[in-house]
């Protein structure tokens, strides 16, 4: 960067001297002289201006951001039985994080710490790096972010509750630990606003052109004052490996903070539903379903006895405002229905038959995706060591993590080990386990019971559930 600069300097510098010649038929030449001193001047004061910034914000920013790893299952070694034998190390960070309050709450994407047993988060202190255990408070895999927590004291912290709006063309500084490299940042641009990486998926993003890579994902990307303007999470890349092409999405700052406040009060995100899945309307789509309305949200699906459906709404119609507010753009759209209250009445218009209608309707709760099942499991309690697996017994309440299945009673695969020495496409998680070597299972300890049956190195055949359909499955390969 710095040699960068310096060349830049000493073009124009050049591009001075040339002026110089020209004019110096025309003005006395201590004119000249003092003014291209002073342009030299101005130029390195502004890159010193810059370069000050740009250190304030590392000051302020970097002892906030944390690196995140964690562990996971992994079979028993026979010959050496000790509970340390059941974990095994990812095998480097996954991830990044941000501190937002001075007791150790902290922020990331659920994408990193999803599946992990136990997560593990380097400080930065003046004593060096130092490891402390967190615990989760909550995950929202719909915006992909989630809570972590260390039972720390007195630690620096980002104030989310000055965030800031992003502008298109804007500076903007990414902090993580790319490829587990602590501490890093990266300077680009906002490129873009709103942007939307598919038609039905209504999540919003920051674009930026800083570099983000693997390792960067849970960390902050932060303006010239070092406000949060939102969390890393992905990269565009060709490479296997994930590297920077300057293409990089964020979680806007906005959705960050209302998901935070909701994962710290009650552990999950709810969210308001009208009951309708909709997709910007362009003048493109309008002339060619010969529409009346070019602006607006067009209408594709509607949830069978949803709010929107019991209020007359049809796939094909075109929702024009909601609450009042004109929407648009999928972000209009997004913020204005996050802005709702589940179980208060609200006004709707929308276009049907050519014609502009206004209805009432009350939203319900959409409480989103729940937290994975690997996250709700304790290995002492849920390990089936022969399997490899962590297992919980499959019973209503557990129904929702699996959805229908043609049986009532089984054994669901919640999470399998990061180190299979059986064949790695054996188990799955959400499988359901109905029978060991023709005999019915429908608890863990059952499951057990007809494991400890069958000798180490007989046949061992498991009957499962996978996708809605029965399967036997041969494990030649458990011990």
């Amino acid at each position: 960067m710095a040699s960068a600069f310096h060349e830049l300097i000493m073009i124009k510098q050049r591009n001075s001297r040339i002026l110089l010649t020209i004019l110096s038929a025309f003005l006395p030449l201590s004119c000249l002289t003092a003014s291209f001193s002073q342009s030299v001047g101005t130029q390195g004061t502004e890159l010193e201006s810059i370069n000050q910034g740009l250190e304030s914000v590392a000051q302020k920013t970097l002892p906030c951001v944390v690196q995140i790893s964690g562990v996971t299952l992994v079979a028993e070694d026979e010959t050496n039985r000790n509970d340390e034998n059941d974990i095994a190390d990812t095998g480097g960070a996954l991830g990044s994080g941000i501190i937002v309050s001075p007791d150790g709450f902290i922020i990331t994407n659920a994408h990193v710490v999803s599946g992990l047993h136990r997560i593990r988060v380097s400080l930065r202190s003046s004593e060096g790096n130092i490891e402390r255990q967190a615990k989760l408070i909550g995950v929202d895999r719909d915006d992909d972010l989630a809570v972590i927590k260390v039972a720390e004291h007195g630690l620096p912290y980002m104030d989310i509750s000055h965030i800031a709006a992003p502008a298109q063309g804007e500076i903007a500084v990414a902090f993580g630990s790319p490829f587990g490299l602590q501490h890093t940042m990266t300077m680009g641009i906002v490129s873009d606003v709103g942007k939307q990486t598919d038609v039905d998926d209504p999540r919003i993003w920051i674009q930026t052109d800083a570099a983000v890579n693997p390792g960067n994902s849970g960390g902050p990307l932060v303006d010239i004052h070092g406000d949060l303007l939102g969390v890393n999470t992905m990269s565009y890349s060709k490479q296997s490996g994930g590297g920077n092409l300057g293409v990089a999405l964020a979680i806007p700052a906005s959705t960050v903070v209302q998901v935070y406040h909701q994962l710290v009060e009650t552990g999950k995100v709810t969210r308001p539903s009208i009951g309708v899945s909709v997709t910007t309307l362009t003048p493109a789509i309008a002339s060619a379903l010969s529409m009346k309305p070019t602006m607006g949200m067009l209408i594709g699906d509607v949830d069978f006895n949803s709010p929107a459906d019991k209020s007359g709404i049809v796939a094909g119609d075109v929702l024009v405002s909601l609450n009042g507010h004109p929407v648009n753009t999928f972000l209009q759209y997004t913020e204005t229905l996050n802005a709702l209250h589940p179980g208060t009445p609200t006004s709707l218009q929308f276009w049907h038959g050519g014609n502009i209608h206004s209805v009432g309707l009350t939203p319900e709760v959409d409480e989103g995706n729940p937290l994975p099942l690997a996250m709700q499991v304790r290995v002492s309690h849920n390990l089936i060591r022969r399997l490899e697996i962590l297992a919980v017994p499959l019973t209503p309440s557990e129904q929702i993590f699996v959805g229908p299945t043609l049986r009532d009673r089984g054994v669901i695969v919640a999470a399998r080990s990061s180190t299979l020495r059986i064949n790695l496409n054996t188990l799955q998680e959400r499988d359901v386990i109905y029978q060991v070597n023709g005999k019915d299972v429908d608890t863990l300890q059952s499951l057990q019971n007809a494991l400890d049956a069958i000798p180490h190195g007989a046949p061992l055949v498991l009957q499962i559930e996978r996708n809605h359909r029965l399967m036997y499955v041969p494990l030649e390969g458990a011990r």
